[in-house]
């Protein structure tokens, strides 16, 4: 089974890793609501390097959209989106679980 990020509804804008690096938290929620609404769960996911600090490493050569709120912003900006949604009671589960759902559909 493959499972792909989530899309918003009609526009199909994905809300993975990137869109929270760039996108204004507040709208990305909204976004995030928005799916969970329509298709009833929200799947993203994150790289580890994500977490690190990649502003202050200019050899690099990241793009601004990636290191945009990276490192200790993007640690903050999914705890806010983890604590937005556990304070909605949305339940978080594995992929193992997620397909052990979806395939008896």
């Amino acid at each position: 089974m493959q499972i792909p990020a989530s899309v918003t509804p009609h526009l199909r804008f994905p809300l993975f890793w990137l869109s929270l690096h760039n996108l204004p938290e507040g709208v990305y929620h909204r976004m995030v609501r928005r799916v969970l609404s329509h298709d009833g769960y929200f799947v993203t996911y994150f790289h580890p390097w994500e977490f690190y600090e990649l502003k202050e490493h200019p050899e690099f050569r990241m793009p601004f959209i990636i290191k945009n709120n990276s490192g200790k912003d993007m640690a903050r900006r999914l705890d806010n989106l983890i604590r937005m949604l556990k304070g909605e009671g949305h339940k978080f589960i594995t992929y193992n679980e997620f397909v052990d759902i979806h395939s008896k559909k």
